[in-house]
């Protein structure tokens, strides 16, 4: 099913992707937001005019609709790959002039249990001002990105009013949060904080909550993770280079931790990584390029070759096979 918020009519519009039916579904007042779980058809509803949620459970016959209240302003929410959990909270970055303002240091999971109908709510406090969330890759923790560092939040047996245990990312207290980007590996391991002003990118190990610095050779335009792999690729536009960082050797302090390549007439600004962490796109968006290049993740040197393409590049996406 596809569905979609109707907000003058407080309703969900529910589309049959088979039989292209079409079925209003009453929600709550002014149904903002909507994302679909994973698994079950089931999707979750944020009613901004009511101050709360409808679940949606559907079958062919019907809808069912349970309502829960949310915190006031929320705007935001993110589904665990599992579908086991969703996270509901207030993101100043996505209100808008005028907008109410939400709660700034606690957030909503939403609990679903295999084989039931009914959906639980915790009600979870983490660092100040949440920005973004990120969850372990089998659904076992979620990572809330604050000004204070990383909020860790267990899923499994959560209870109600819980205190997340927040991670500093940083030893500067007059670092500015919005200055700095934040990336979690997929096994919830790592954290990589780049400041789009510094060319220094720190390591943070989320487990042994230590902190190691790497000092580039220019200013960064673009980060990717390497899904699977505990590393990244950081592209420099002006300096014509990529480099891959190995967390774990950075973290242990080893000579090889960085490895650089020459991009010498890829005239490269960013990068899109493939899902299996076996190769990146290497692309720009503000030059007239009408080329592309393909960098080999798995053989040593990361070597890349350039391919022609028929138009100016205004993004990159690599298809979920990796193909």
């Amino acid at each position: 099913y596809v569905y979609i918020p109707a907000e003058a009519r407080d309703a969900v519009i529910r589309v049959a992707a088979e039989s292209l039916e079409i079925r209003m579904i009453a929600v709550g007042g002014l149904p903002s937001k909507v994302a679909a779980l994973p698994v079950g058809d089931v999707a979750v509803v944020i009613n901004s005019g009511t101050a709360d949620l409808s679940v949606i459970r559907s079958t062919p016959q019907d809808d069912k609709v349970e309502t829960l209240p949310t915190l006031p302003a929320v705007n935001a929410m993110a589904v665990s790959p599992s579908g086991e959990s969703v996270v509901i909270y207030y993101s100043t970055e996505l209100a808008e002039s005028g907008d109410p303002v939400g709660d700034l240091q606690t957030i909503q999971v939403l609990v679903f249990e295999p084989g039931k109908d009914k959906t639980k709510i915790r009600q979870v406090s983490v660092g100040f001002h949440p920005t973004a969330v990120h969850f372990h890759e089998e659904g076992t923790q979620a990572y809330v990105v604050t000004d204070d560092g990383v909020s860790i939040i267990d899923l499994h047996g959560l209870a109600d009013g819980t205190i997340a245990h927040t991670v500093p990312v940083t030893i500067d207290a007059l670092e500015k949060p919005d200055d700095r980007e934040v990336f979690i590996t997929r096994d919830g391991r790592y954290a990589v904080i780049r400041d789009i002003h510094k060319t220094d990118l720190r390591i943070v190990d989320l487990v042994e909550e230590t902190m190691s610095t790497v000092t580039l050779h220019g200013l960064p335009t673009d980060l990717d993770l390497v899904p699977g792999m505990n590393r990244c690729i950081v592209i420099m536009r002006e300096q014509d280079q990529a480099v891959v960082v190995d967390f774990k050797r950075v973290a242990d302090g080893e000579e090889d931790a960085l490895v650089q390549v020459d991009l010498t007439g890829s005239y490269a600004g960013a990068a899109a990584v493939s899902a299996a962490g076996d190769r990146a796109v290497l692309y720009s968006t503000t030059d007239a390029m009408k080329s592309v290049a393909v960098m080999d993740l798995e053989t040593q040197g990361y070597p890349w070759v350039t391919y022609p393409v028929q138009k100016i590049v205004k993004g990159v996406a690599i298809s979920a096979a990796g193909q």
